[in-house]
């Protein structure tokens, strides 16, 4: 099934571990990630 990437969707970091929340942060940041279409399946 594809993802309707043109969804925004608001994350709440806040009610993540602070280890979560700084992994989202750290692969955010990485190239592979930014440009090779990936995107956070949430259930």
């Amino acid at each position: 099934m594809d993802a309707d990437t043109s969804k925004n969707v608001a994350l709440h970091f806040e009610t993540v571990p602070e280890a979560t929340r700084k992994a989202f942060e750290y692969l955010s940041q990485q190239q592979w990630l930014v440009e090779g279409g990936w995107y956070l399946a949430v259930n």
